[in-house]
């Protein structure tokens, strides 16, 4: 069966595919991680204090199961707001409000969990 050419479009794939999936995000990581630990060392710690701090944020983050599950939960709503994002972008949509919305929903979370008894 052969998708219509509006679904096509939609469900395409580049050639870029490999490149937006792994090499991008790995790098800007990589980037990430070097300018944190630079920032760090500018403020005068030696590189033994640099590393232990680094490997205290991959232990905090994924040394145990309570870790990981700990990760997963504060991340999730930032999640859900990226993906929100980029079904907007693929729908040719500009949405640049993802933070204040991630915002005013909790706040209106929190106004309907004090007033419910």
């Amino acid at each position: 069966m052969k998708l219509p050419a509006k679904m096509r479009q939609v469900f395409s794939i580049d050639k870029t595919t490999f490149m937006d999936i792994c090499i991008i995000p790995v790098l800007a990581t990589s980037l990430a991680i070097t300018i944190g630990l630079l920032l760090l060392l500018l403020t005068g710690e030696s590189y033994q204090t640099a590393l232990k701090a680094l490997i205290s944020l991959f232990v905090g983050s994924f040394g145990s199961i309570s870790a990981v599950s700990e990760t997963l939960t504060a991340s999730t709503p930032l999640i859900f707001a990226a993906l929100g994002i980029a079904i907007g972008f693929r729908a040719g949509l500009f949405n640049i409000g993802a933070e204040g919305q991630i915002i005013v929903g909790g706040l209106a979370a929190v106004i309907i969990g004090f007033s419910v008894e």
